[in-house]
């Protein structure tokens, strides 16, 4: 984010790197997630549609739960036959040298002090489509034409299972099924309970009648959902989720090793046993085991080598140090060989938190047919002659194998990867709940990649500032780790601040500012906002008769802002308060989610944006959310902190 004219504040990017509570210099702006609720912000909020019943059964507002079911069966993720016809250059296994340590066991203890591997410095950018989703909705309809598969994620919703006291439960199986009983996709929640499941990708395929069967230990729970209802559907269970300690922590490579890589991989090989080190130093101790995946091209000397999970790191960094670049040639690589022999060569534990970090800097070739299996109907068949099936396997079916066992995938663009590339990287993560990271070279904003250059591709706004590789994962894995262990980051506050300088032009601060603020709104968005879309401005809500005259004048800002976004079709103010006044409602009942659909539907309104402002400790604060009508939701929120003096 650009600093804002005559502010003092400066904008802390990335806005999932706000989970990691990580304090900048002196007064930061962080963005707000718009699924979390801010630590300072008006207990009136309301983030979560949930109402703490304790009872067996799903509690999914605004929908009654049906009776518990019995357990869904069957395995995650269809199996795809494992004989191919040999490719140009065959998958090679993994290294022969390397394969009896690696199945030695546990690490042993080691003597003496280690000193800490230093950090190579690579530095990096990262974004996360989640967060962003209406920014990353607008990205993916900027590039129509690019040689990618395409996949419609625009209709999103994300359960999340919770238990008793609200603590996350991992690696629950969730099954959706549509009218008929056919279960359409499958997925088990991650760390923080999360699931993700997107009606758009059946558009014209799913009957009526959805259903979402989640099985989380013993307990099975049903519930019908709309997929045009609520966004975010809270799945409670009436049981305490057990105690983690050494919390399973698998992380796997899957490292693009052709020659074009050459100039970055000894630097990451070094950023890789940085995060090895720093995990390992955490106090609560994960039982990390790192594992790899290198990939190359059909025609080079090998096409994918796996390294299996180890937990001993001397192993590891054996079999790290025998990595060379070589090969490629064309641009494409076989990213999708790699991410398939991840998937499912690598025995990832089914417990605990598993991430797959992709690293390259190509798009995946997609005009190789994919893969063929050897097959017949019958003995009699198979005696005569085999039948050759091709089997597809693309990037699309690896990032939902990925979402159906758990696996988040982190993708991270080195030197030169083009638009191509850019797209499939995000569209991995995204599915996956992970995050898109990019190697940066000193460029600010958006860059263009390939062509020759050595930028990666990235155009994710300004939402991000740089640093050490090492860092943003590190900091990723300690989020992870979070959820199960009882040992919180801290989140601190999230906020955009402004102070006035010494002959500011307030009103131009105040553009500013609320330009900035209702970006960030439109950005993380947890819903498709369109051109033109009826929105109402509620009335700037305030308990302190004092601040009635500041709440008017910061209204009349946020207005002119509004009127200027093209997301926005504003309604009438004087219709509004005529509706206000029918209704005999108070300033202050208009920050009440309930009252402002009330009025927002009578409007014709599909959006309201609510405002509450609040004398704070030094500055006035004015919390900002977007509300969702059809719903009652709130899609985003966000805060802004401003000095008294610049209101005078």
């Amino acid at each position: 984010m650009k600093k804002l004219a005559y502010l003092s504040a400066c904008l802390l990017a990335s806005a999932w790197l706000a989970c990691a509570g990580i304090p900048g210099p002196g007064k930061t702006v962080k963005p707000v997630s718009p699924v979390q609720k801010p630590a300072s912000v008006d207990e009136g909020a309301e983030v979560k549609n949930t109402d703490g019943t304790k009872v067996e059964r799903a509690t999914i507002k605004p929908e009654a739960a049906p009776a518990e079911t019995e357990a869904a069966k069957g395995k995650t993720g269809a199996g795809l036959a494992e004989e191919p016809i040999p490719a140009p250059a065959s998958p090679a296994p993994a290294m022969p040298a390397l394969a009896k340590e690696m199945a030695a066991g546990p690490a042993r203890k080691a003597t003496g002090a280690t000193l800490p591997p230093s950090s190579p410095g690579i530095k990096a950018g990262a974004s996360d489509d989640n967060r962003q989703f209406n920014f990353y909705l607008d990205y993916l309809g900027r590039f129509p034409n690019l040689n990618v598969l395409k996949l419609d994620v625009s209709n999103r919703i994300i359960f999340q299972a919770e238990d008793r006291d609200g603590r996350s439960i991992p690696n629950c199986h969730l099954s959706f099924r549509d009218g008929s009983g056919k279960t359409v996709a499958e997925r088990r929640t991650y760390a923080d309970g999360r699931a993700i499941f997107f009606p758009s990708e059946y558009a014209g395929k799913l009957t009526q009648g959805l259903r979402a069967i989640t099985t989380c230990g013993q307990k099975t729970l049903e519930q019908s959902f709309d997929p045009s209802g609520v966004k975010n559907l809270e799945i409670k269970f009436d049981f305490r989720r057990e105690s983690y300690k050494n919390v399973p922590l698998d992380i796997a490579f899957v490292f693009d090793t052709t020659g074009s890589m050459g100039d970055e991989i000894a630097r990451l090989k070094q950023t890789i046993e940085v995060i090895h080190f720093q995990i390992t130093q955490l106090s609560s101790l994960p039982d990390v085991r790192f594992g790899m995946v290198l990939y190359r091209d059909r025609g080079d000397e090998y096409v994918t080598r796996v390294i299996p999970f180890t937990s001993r790191m001397e192993v590891f960094k054996q079999a790290l140090d025998q990595v060379r670049a070589d090969g490629g040639g064309d641009e494409p690589e076989e990213v999708q060989a790699g991410l398939k022999d991840a998937l499912k060569k690598l025995e990832w534990r089914p417990s605990g938190i598993r991430l797959l970090f992709l690293i390259g800097d190509a798009p995946p070739h997609l005009d190789y047919g994919q893969e063929y299996v050897r097959a017949a109907k019958d003995a009699e068949i198979a005696k005569a002659a085999p039948v050759a099936i091709p089997v597809e396997y693309t990037y699309l079916q690896a990032m939902r194998d990925a979402a159906g066992q758990a696996i988040k995938i982190v993708s991270i663009g080195a030197s030169g990867l083009n638009n191509e590339g850019e797209y499939v990287f995000r569209q991995l993560s995204q599915y996956t709940m992970g995050i898109f990271a990019f190697l940066t070279y000193g460029e600010s904003g958006e860059a263009e990649g390939g062509g020759g250059t050595t930028y990666v591709s990235h155009h994710t706004g300004s939402n991000w500032q740089a640093e050490n590789l090492d860092a943003i994962i590190v900091k990723m894995v300690k989020v992870e780790l979070a959820n199960l262990t009882d040992q919180p980051v801290s989140e601190g506050e999230d906020y955009f601040e402004v102070t006035a300088g010494p002959g500011a032009d307030r009103d131009k601060v105040l553009d500013d500012l609320f330009t900035q603020a209702v970006k960030q709104l439109l950005d993380y968005s947890t819903v498709l906002i369109r051109e033109k879309t009826p929105t109402v401005l509620m009335p700037v809500s305030v308990k302190d008769p004092g601040l009635k005259a500041a709440s008017e004048l910061l209204e009349d800002r946020l207005e002119l802002i509004i009127f200027k976004l093209p997301q926005f079709q504003m309604l009438e103010r004087k219709n509004l308060q005529q509706l206000i006044g029918e209704m005999s409602l108070q300033l202050n009942d208009l920050f009440d989610n309930q009252k402002t659909v009330e009025v927002g539907k009578m409007a014709g309104a599909q959006l309201a944006l609510m405002g509450k402002l609040s004398p704070g400790k030094e500055k006035l604060e004015l919390f900002l959310k977007l509300v969702r009508i059809e719903t009652g939701e709130i899609i985003s929120v966000t805060m802004v902190k401003i000095d008294p003096g610049l209101l005078k």
